[in-house]
């Protein structure tokens, strides 16, 4: 058997390989296109990428929001996960963060292995996000502490208290709620990078 070591290229993704991010991106995640392009017109240095070869094999980006950076995504393809790749891009963009200043960095998880995924690149679980219809009267069931209520146009958004990691307590909660969707948001501190005076 021969092993096959990957030679992977992590960095900022450039404007000509856009469209091929975009449309790999939609696989995994789901901005549209116009807020796509616009998040990368304002804040280029806040997208990375991951080729191997001369093809891409993810892509990571986020954007500045109530005064934190939010990681809007992070996706590999699935013919190279389990390579740390993802993580590669996660300090690549962490790093990108802390030159730029620092900040919190804040997400919503999708769940399952992605939860573990964020916990174990030194992301901290601070609250439930529930996701409720337009229209949906916002009822509190008695052992949860709602933080904040967020009204849109679209869905209303419940951020909630965290009583437990688990996937029990978070059905739990999505039901008590009569939520349509519950996903976990996770954070993490970047501090910025001390720049050194030259001699």
């Amino acid at each position: 058997m021969t092993e096959v070591r990957l030679r992977v290229r992590i960095g900022r993704l450039r404007p000509r390989d856009l469209d091929e991010a975009y449309r790999y991106q939609r696989v995994y995640l789901t901005p549209g296109r116009r807020r796509f392009e616009r998040c990368f017109r304002a804040r280029p240095d806040l997208f990375v990428a991951a080729r191997v070869g001369d093809r891409m094999a993810g892509i990571c980006w986020g954007r500045p929001c109530r005064g934190r950076i939010f990681l809007d995504g992070i996706a590999v393809f699935g013919w190279l996960w389990r390579n740390g790749i993802g993580s590669a891009m996660l300090r690549e963009f962490e790093a990108r963060v802390a030159a730029a200043g620092g900040s919190t960095i804040s997400l919503v998880s999708a769940g399952g292995f992605v939860d573990r995924f964020y916990l174990k690149n030194g992301y901290s679980a601070c609250q439930l996000r529930l996701r409720l219809p337009r229209k949906r009267r916002v009822n509190r069931p008695r052992g949860f502490e709602v933080d904040q209520v967020r009204r849109s146009r679209g869905p209303t958004f419940l951020y909630v208290h965290i009583g437990s990691l688990s996937h029990k307590w978070v059905e739990h909660a999505r039901r008590a709620f009569r939520a349509e969707e519950a996903n976990l948001v996770f954070e993490k501190e970047v501090p910025g990078r001390k720049r050194t005076r030259r001699a």
